[in-house]
């Protein structure tokens, strides 16, 4: 028999729906014109952000009544940072000692110092690729291909008062994403930089300024358009940057009858930062995690721990504990959803009358045998996936096919395109090979 579900954390533990729209508190968020940051303002004829010429005070353009703006179908609450992708010689690698395969957030050099190598063009070869970055940038970029172009997505986010958080909005602009981003004058924008030198590869991520996300930019400059919202989608990492603007985002969910999809991004995030992630969960509709992140949530947060006939946590029951956990209205009901890999999806809701149901959906393996270096591509591609269907009335089984398609596809992209690099590289090497032994012939 499953055990009482825990009592709601800290400041949860009420009589009635802290969010129900009878009693719910407004004074909180204030609704105001919205004014949008930087060079950016809201066009409803365009659907999109347009760049207008800077006010001076951090803001542009003119408040704006709500028929004016646009909706939004999706909201999405993470870190705006920037992909740079640097080509090195050896010279470079062997000077940092740089390791294959690796992904750290502790740099040996600036990014002065590889802008400037680039310019003399010693030890970085090329021009450098800068894209939209970051697990959060790649979900809404796969979701911006799968849904109608006539429909709206947004980054809410901070960016530096810099090149690269101008060339951010320009990227989201050409990609057809809102950028609902903030300024900082402290912080660079934060950028994800891939070294790549021959047919190895490593990864330095400095998150910058956004970290710095205010919640007074939520609440007084784009609250506006959070109200015209259909969705919001967040991850377990923005609580590192800010917790209560996740928690002002949730609880608006909630009280506007609008679904909250949340991911719990990583292992070290619920060690860490428990209580901050107890605290959103109760307002969660749709709970994304890997079968390392669901255990972590199971012992931690839940407190207990189950094993199976082979020593190890079970998925299932740990699945069940979540579903189980309170929520802050009764209107919601909870499903969690587990990848794990190659290995059968595990999805667990509420089933009326009978408990909870859960249910397995196998993954069809890939043509060719791949892991991909940078795991978010699977699991950032099935919740872009997933959220589509969503939003165009699917059935649960329905996301579920259509969040593994899109993973799959996208992996099976990632690794022809490796594919392809790796033979040109040997191509390349093959020749010069052949160009050293016939003049020294």
């Amino acid at each position: 028999m499953a055990s009482a579900a825990p009592a709601l954390p800290g400041h949860l533990e009420v009589e009635q729906p802290i969010l129900s729209r009878q009693n719910s508190d407004r004074s909180v968020v204030p609704s105001q014109p919205v004014t949008t940051p930087g060079n950016l303002a809201v066009h409803v004829e365009q659907r999109y952000i347009s760049p207008l010429k800077d006010q001076g005070n951090g803001t542009t353009g003119k408040p704006h009544h709500k028929e004016e703006l646009p909706e939004i179908r999706l909201l999405g609450l993470g870190n705006p940072l920037l992909n740079l992708e640097f080509h090195v010689i050896d010279e470079f690698w062997e000077k940092y000692d740089l390791e294959g395969g690796t992904s750290k957030s502790a740099m040996p050099f600036t990014l002065d110092e590889l802008e400037e190598f680039t310019k003399k063009g010693d030890l970085i070869v090329g021009n450098v690729a800068k894209t939209l970055g970051g697990p959060m940038m790649y979900t809404l970029q796969s979701l911006r291909k799968l849904i109608d172009p006539e429909e709206c997505l947004a980054i809410v986010g901070c960016v530096g008062n810099d090149p690269n958080g101008k060339l951010f909005t320009e990227l989201c602009e050409a990609e057809g994403i809102i950028p609902l981003v903030s300024l900082s004058s402290e912080k660079p924008t934060g950028v994800v930089i891939n070294i790549k030198h021959r047919k190895a590869w490593c990864q330095f991520i400095n998150r910058g300024a956004s970290k710095d996300y205010t919640i007074d930019h939520l609440r007084f400059q784009i609250w506006n358009l959070v109200e015209r919202c259909h969705a919001v989608y967040t991850t377990a990492g923005f609580v590192l940057n800010n917790p209560i603007a996740v928690t002002n985002l949730a609880q608006h969910c909630v009280r506007e009858g609008k679904t909250f999809f949340f991911d719990l991004t990583a292992p070290f995030i619920l060690r860490y930062f428990t209580d901050q992630v107890k605290d959103i969960l109760p307002f969660v509709h749709y709970l994304f995690c890997n079968r390392e992140e669901i255990l972590t949530a199971k012992k931690i947060i839940v407190g207990e721990d189950i094993w199976d006939d082979t020593g190890n946590f079970t998925v299932e029951e740990a699945a069940i504990k979540l579903v189980e956990f309170p929520v802050a209205d009764p209107q919601i009901k909870r499903t969690v959803i587990v990848t794990d890999g190659y290995n059968p999806i595990t999805v667990a809701k509420e089933w009326s009358g009978y408990g909870i149901k859960i249910e397995k959906y196998p993954v069809k393996p890939l043509k060719n045998a791949y892991k991909p270096k940078r795991s978010m591509i699977a699991g950032d591609s099935f919740v872009a996936g997933f959220i589509a269907a969503f939003l165009s009335d699917f059935t649960l089984e329905d996301c579920i096919k259509e969040g593994t398609r899109i993973a799959q596809h996208n992996v099976q992209r990632a690794y022809d395109q490796e594919r392809q690099e790796l033979e040109r590289l040997e191509k390349e090497e093959e020749a010069a090979a052949n160009f050293g032994l016939h003049f020294g012939n």
